[in-house]
């Protein structure tokens, strides 16, 4: 996603993430990424099967301007797939 973002404003982004595989996943890492670089990163205990679950990042840009924003599932490759 890429929106324009205003200086010193805080925005919350969320994504809703979905276990559509065949078994339960253990703990993974969700990351926060902005124009590619990761800004933060969070934990999940595990996520069932077709089960799904809300994370949400705070993140106050330094400048305005253009930013590309991805929510990156599974981060640091901790669930076999």
């Amino acid at each position: 996603m890429q929106n324009d973002y205003v200086e010193n404003h805080t925005y919350n982004i969320s994504a809703l993430i979905n276990n559509s595989g065949t078994k339960d996943a253990g703990a993974f890492n969700v990351s926060l990424k902005i124009n590619n670089n990761e800004v933060n990163k969070i934990s999940i205990n595990s996520l069932n099967i077709d089960s799904t679950k809300t994370v949400s990042f705070l993140w106050t840009p330094n400048t305005s301007g253009t930013y590309t924003i991805e929510i990156e599932v599974d981060s640091s490759n901790n669930i076999d797939e």
